[in-house]
């Protein structure tokens, strides 16, 4: 039946009265022979025949017609197989065509992907759709109930005009009376579409109330579709719900919507472009705001469906109830032509309410990516602890949540970074206000945001702390529950770093609503920090980057070893060092380390560990090492260690006397060296005696020789005796051999 969706109200033309009633006489004369008990019916074969009896040969056709003139509450018994309708034809009695149901019926399959009823192999070959429960709406209201089968290739191919238009697999009535329910109960609903209407899977409507319970459903590949040249739009790919007319519950339960379409466009003769709406889903309001809806969505799952207009995942004109109670709560890759990607509101003086819900990927051409809520007076969205990424509106306003009209209270929930809906990157969430229209309300704050922190800070070059990324307190550093961050739980987080290393990364968020790392410190500088990333978080700024400050590390530096000791005057010592970081500090220092003892030095690098020093003062001396420091680390100067420096040997030597011989009086050059000796070093200093033992003369080491008057004649020996000084001890040259002649003489 076709939908007047903007009331919510299933209309009957009034030509049709005469046949409803007609119709209601035939049902009753066929019921009537029937006996009072309800009747369980079993099918024992999966053609289609129709020989007008249900017994040990009995088609599923078969036993509805059966079970619709048993009165009261039948159960037919359908076993794992393929039922494909085969008889076409129109009419409302089962006889041809659809399958009609006029009484209360429990249809028990032997599994999901096992029982499975088909208008066709496909829906192109679809000779109908494949139930109508309650045709016309003609009863007060029946139970009927499905389990454990799926319902798949149905095709309405009725026109607006016959007023049997919607649900493409099948369309259930809640009654007259308002006292009809359907429950599904793992039913697979998939390839089913409308040629000229709304509700691509199927149709429920409450023109007076009714119940509609929908456990572990899955609604996939649907398509609600009316011709281009009509100004009419197919609604709800998947499946629709009608206005109502009176009290009305609609549940459904860790269910699955995907992939279903309602992608008209058409433009009215006044211009304005109109897309169909409720690509998944479209929920149609109550007749009169006095009527009371009990609409509620667990745990369920609605993916890649499509609508041309808005609401590509739901589209809804009464308040509703989301929430992951039972399972996963996702809108995911929805797309809208217009707005609401994921989900549509318009309600006045209702209120939604959604909690604990991911929306992610979805997209729509104008406004809310995610959501879109719609001006309606008095409508209300409360939503909490959900999460908003990725999500895109073209038009430019609320990639996550667009809002017109309307009050939205949104504190407390993840836009995909820490720094709130205001900018990217993080999903924005914006209301709109113009010359014409009432101004909402919109109130985000405070937001969910992941927070990082330091166990110890600042710290020093090498050192090490733990991380801490969590989301336990949100934007106003108020405490959140644990208990209510499950859409955040497991999601993957990045890890990076500036001037550290990062160690024993956990790369996503556990069970306790944290995540942790190491990091290390490898540099002492400006601009150090730890970066966690949930979803499009920044790595510069936010709660989710924690600035570090590290300073440089202390050292120890000491003396190993100074090799000889005692050492002499100008010997080389070698001299051992060493540099070590303080803790908590780590890590190898570089830099140059300098050995001295106050008047001499070495330098040497760290790495070298050893330099070389001569020193030049006789006596008790104090070595230290000096580490000089670097970029990371700290200068540091060992303790002193005592070492002695003592004389150093001489050596001196006669290299010349000349003349040799000489004559009494005549004076004699004498040539001679004083040298350290080995391992000493350096130039002694100080006076140098030369003698033969009678006479002698005396000049300084430096000068290296000596004019000496000998007056003993024969032979001589001459030596060169050096005093010594304060670096260096006294030696006495070997002897060397001179001869002094007489000197010659005249007489006058």
């Amino acid at each position: 039946m076709q939908t007047q969706f903007t009331n919510g109200i299933r209309r009957n033309p009034s030509w049709r009265l005469g046949l409803l009633a007609l119709f209601i006489a035939m049902v009753t004369w066929l019921a009537a022979p029937q006996a009072a008990l309800a009747a369980t019916f079993t099918v024992t074969k999966t053609p289609d025949t129709n020989d007008g009896a249900c017994n040990a040969d009995c088609s599923l056709r078969e036993a509805i017609i059966a079970a619709n003139a048993a009165p009261g509450a039948d159960v037919i018994t359908l076993p794992a197989g393929t039922y494909t309708l085969s008889r076409s034809g129109v009419d409302n009695t089962a006889a041809n065509g659809d399958l009609d149901v006029t009484d209360a019926l429990t249809i028990n399959g032997a599994g999901q992907g096992t029982t499975i009823i088909q208008a066709g192999t496909s829906s192109a070959m679809a000779i109908d759709r494949i139930f109508s429960f309650n045709p016309f709406g003609s009863a007060a209201g029946f139970a009927v109930s499905l389990n454990n089968l799926t319902i798949r290739n149905g095709k309405n191919s009725n026109a607006f005009a016959t007023q049997e238009n919607d649900g493409g697999c099948f369309d259930f009535d809640g009654g007259t009376a308002g006292t009809g329910s359907l429950s599904l109960t793992n039913v697979t609903v998939s390839n089913c579409e409308t040629v000229d209407g709304s509700g691509g899977g199927f149709v429920i409507f409450f023109p007076a109330g009714g119940t509609a319970i929908l456990n572990n459903i899955t609604v996939q590949n649907n398509l609600a579709h009316r011709p281009a040249a009509t100004t009419g739009l197919g609604n709800g790919g998947g499946f629709m719900v009608s206005g109502a007319g009176g009290p009305a519950t609609l549940t459904m339960n860790n269910s699955l919507i995907d992939n279903n379409r309602a992608l008209d466009v058409v433009t009215t003769s006044g211009g304005a472009v109109l897309g169909a709406i409720g690509g998944g889903i479209a929920i149609g309001g109550p007749n009169n705001p006095a009527i009371s809806l009990n609409y509620q969505i667990h745990g369920t799952r609605i993916t890649n469906n499509q609508a041309g207009g808005e609401g590509g995942g739901i589209n809804s004109r009464a308040g509703l109830t989301i929430d992951n109670v039972g399972g996963t709560a996702l809108f995911s890759n929805n797309q809208a032509g217009k707005d609401g990607g994921a989900l549509w509101l318009r309600h006045p003086s209702q209120t939604t309410t959604i909690s604990k819900v991911t929306f992610t990927n979805n997209g729509a051409v104008n406004l809310g990516g995610g959501i879109r809520s719609s001006n309606g007076d008095g409508q209300i969205l409360n939503i909490s602890f959900s999460r908003f990424a990725n999500n895109t509106a073209a038009g430019g306003k609320g990639s996550g949540l667009s809002t017109y009209a309307a009050v939205v209270n949104a504190a407390n929930n993840w836009w995909s970074c820490s720094t709130g809906p205001t900018a990217a990157p993080c999903d924005t969430a914006q209301i709109d206000i113009d010359n014409t229209n009432p101004a909402g309300t919109l109130n985000f704050m405070p937001w969910l945001r992941l927070n990082l922190t330091a166990a110890t800070n600042p710290l020093v070059t090498g050192q090490s702390t733990g991380l801490t990324a969590d989301f336990l307190t949100n934007s106003n550093n108020g405490a959140v529950a644990l208990s209510n961050l499950d859409v955040l739980l497991g999601l993957p987080v990045t890890w990076s770093s500036v001037g550290g290393t990062l160690s024993g990364q956990q790369t996503t968020i556990q069970a306790n609503g944290t995540a942790t790392a190491n990091y290390q410190a490898t540099a002492a500088a400006a601009g150090n920090h730890a970066v966690a990333k949930v979803d499009n978080d920044g790595t510069t700024t936010g709660s989710n980057v924690r600035s570090l400050t590290v300073n440089k590390a202390n050292t120890t530096a000491t003396i190993s070893a100074d090799t000889p000791d005692p050492s002499l005057f100008g010997q080389v010592v070698t001299v051992n060092y060493n540099v070590t970081v303080n803790s908590p500090g780590a890590g190898t220092p570089t830099g140059n380390v300098t050995v001295s003892d106050g008047v001499n030095s070495c330098t040497g690098t760290v790495a070298a560990g050893t330099c070389n020093i001569a020193l030049s003062t006789v006596g008790a001396r104090t070595l230290t090492a000096t580490y000089a420091g670097d970029a990371n680390f700290n200068g540091s100067t060992s303790a002193g260690i005592a070492h002695t420096v003592n004389k150093a040997d001489t050596t001196t030597t006669i290299t010349a006397d000349t003349p040799d011989p000489s004559t009494v009086g005549q004076a004699v050059t004498v040539n001679f060296s004083v040298v350290a000796s080995a391992p000493g070093a350096g130039t002694p200093t100080g006076n140098v005696t030369v003698s033969d033992g009678v006479d002698s003369c005396t000049t300084t080491a430096a000068a290296g020789t000596c004019n000496l008057t000998l007056t003993t004649a024969g032979a001589r020996t001459l030596t060169v005796t050096y005093a010594g000084d304060s670096n260096f001890n006294g030696s006495t040259s070997s002897t060397e051999a001179h001869t002094v002649d007489k000197a010659d003489t005249s007489t006058s």
